[in-house]
């Protein structure tokens, strides 16, 4: 609970599913729950894409793009790269986009991740047990998932302290 005794609003994934859907409206919904100037969460949302699209892809050069409707676009060389990333990929570039999403809330939020490794490879569950350990304070990630998948990390569990 926060101090003014309202409960922090909490934002449920399930890794098992598609990010394609949340990861193309991510600009109007975070709009619906952000004080930020549009402009400025656009420039948020590319900056924390194009970071993770860069380390998997570094022979190609992309932009983030938004249509008309403020839909997500990943663009390579004029066209939409976006549907052509791998399921992994776009987990990946979803988790990496919640700190926005955080960073971006008119209130603290909780996120509720089930299952969110289950789709990555050891590289990928790494990165991403990292990110989310630097990105989120203690308490705010609630990750529901298997030790199968929690213990192919290995060494990295330091870095799931939630």
């Amino acid at each position: 609970m926060d101090s003014t005794g309202q409960l922090s609003p909490i934002f449920f994934w399930n890794g098992n599913d598609d990010p394609t859907f949340l990861i193309m409206n991510i600009l109007p919904s975070l709009s619906k729950i952000s004080s930020v100037p549009i402009e400025e969460l656009k420039e948020m949302i590319a900056s924390v894409a194009l970071t993770h699209i860069n380390e998997k892809y570094r022979s190609f050069e992309f932009t983030i793009g938004f249509e008309d409707n403020e839909i997500f676009q990943l663009i390579h060389d004029k066209f939409d790269f976006f549907h052509r990333l791998a399921t992994g990929d776009r987990i990946v570039l979803w988790l990496s986009l919640l700190a926005v999403i955080k960073k971006a809330a008119t209130r603290d939020l909780k996120f509720i991740l089930y299952h969110p490794f289950s789709r990555l490879d050891l590289k990928e569950r790494t990165y991403i047990a990292k990110y989310l350990n630097d990105n989120f304070d203690e308490g705010q990630v609630i990750i529901i998932d298997s030790q199968r998948e929690f213990g192919s990390i290995g060494r990295y569990n330091a870095y799931i302290k939630r």
